[in-house]
């Protein structure tokens, strides 16, 4: 199935100018998300891909100059938002799902 996403270190680099230029929702969360690329662009930009399904293309959710992780988001990360338009609670449904897998 489709994954919500993974955390990454901070990437150096100016993402912005990836953005989506009008996102398709009135989700204001995904302003602050990338056009979705492919695993191999992510990967060459210095992110770790690792344990991300292959068969999906993923965004990054651009953090402000505060944070210290990115995180790449697929498509279940969408289907999240669209039940609370907020990429921290997003970001924190997919960790639990995470943590659960886990144990």
């Amino acid at each position: 199935g489709e994954g919500w996403g993974k955390a990454n270190n901070r990437v150096i680099g100016d993402w912005s100018a990836l953005r989506e230029v009008e996102p398709d929702s009135r989700c204001r969360a995904l302003r602050d998300h990338t056009r979705k690329f492919s695993l191999d662009f992510w990967d060459k930009a210095g992110f770790d891909v690792s344990k991300l399904n292959t068969g999906q293309n993923y965004a990054l959710v651009i953090p402000r100059p505060v944070d210290r992780r990115y995180y790449l988001v697929g498509g279940n990360f969408r289907t999240i938002l669209s039940y609370n338009c907020a990429n921290k609670y997003a970001v924190s449904v997919g960790l639990l799902a995470d943590r659960i897998l886990i144990n």
